[in-house]
């Protein structure tokens, strides 16, 4: 099962906040070891989006990077 959503790093509004629901969501899945539950965040941003402005946003949002990927592209 895939979660997805969109968002840039910048964003002032929305994105802290659909993170923060993606956290609770994620955490809900955090009892079972072998969860078939990814959650994946494209950046709509990849101009300003680096890899290290993508980790220190998820780094904001999640420990568990094992199971939530912060993604970017051209």
């Amino acid at each position: 099962i895939l979660v997805i959503d969109f968002f840039f790093a910048r964003c002032p509004s929305i994105c802290p906040g659909l993170a923060t629901s993606m956290r609770k969501l994620q955490q809900s899945f955090s009892n079972s070891r072998d969860s078939i539950v990814q959650f994946i965040s494209i950046s709509v941003d990849p101009e300003r989006d680096s890899v290290p402005e993508l980790r220190k946003f998820a780094n904001r949002f999640t420990s568990n990077h094992d199971s939530w990927w912060f993604v970017t592209g051209d």
